[in-house]
């Protein structure tokens, strides 16, 4: 924030704001007490990255786990969780979804990391409560080469559960599921 150096406003420093520094409540940096919040600041998955070196681990059937470089930690997530799940799912099923836009009656999808060696896409969904999967419209033989698609035909102010298969040799590998909720 800029201000004028011709108002009694400004330091001794040319051109510089009497500005307030944001002091830090005592609940946060003496963290004592019963539901008290220990951080400072809490940042989002998506914007932290991994900067060191990559890094990368074997597990006894050779399936091997990789943080790479730059890789975000949003997306280092997902592979944890389909790793956990199933280390050769991990590898070849999508690496990364997430939300990219709502409406009332529609949810963009984005997703990135798919294998090589996938001939095509499944995008589903359902209900979040209970339910099977079904078939995004249009949704089946999604070409791999796209890295967004549109579900359409959804209820608003709903819960929904997406999820996108890759399709690898004529069998299906699910991606991590991810939740929205339609806008009003």
């Amino acid at each position: 924030m800029g201000c004028n150096c011709n108002s009694s406003n400004c330091k001794s420093t040319p051109c510089a704001c009497k500005d307030t520094g944001l002091t830090t409540p005592c609940a946060y940096s003496q963290c004592t007490g019963v539901n008290v919040e220990q951080c400072a600041e809490c940042l989002c998955m998506e914007c932290i990255t991994w900067c060191q070196d990559t890094i990368q681990t074997e597990d006894a059937s050779g399936n091997i786990f990789t943080i790479a470089k730059g890789e975000r930690l949003s997306a280092i997530m997902q592979r944890v969780a389909l790793f956990i799940k199933d280390p050769n799912t991990a590898t070849k099923s999508i690496q990364y979804l997430y939300v990219v836009n709502k409406t009332s009656s529609t949810v963009t999808l984005g997703w990135a990391g798919v294998p090589t060696t996938a001939a095509s896409l499944n995008v589903k969904y359902k209900l979040s409560t209970a339910g099977a999967y079904s078939a995004a419209p249009l949704g089946t033989a999604v070409s791999t080469g796209l890295a967004t698609f549109t579900v359409t035909g959804l209820t608003n102010n709903t819960v929904y559960k997406f999820q996108v298969d890759t399709n690898i040799g004529g069998t299906l590998y699910g991606s991590v599921e991810t939740f929205c909720t339609t806008a009003f």
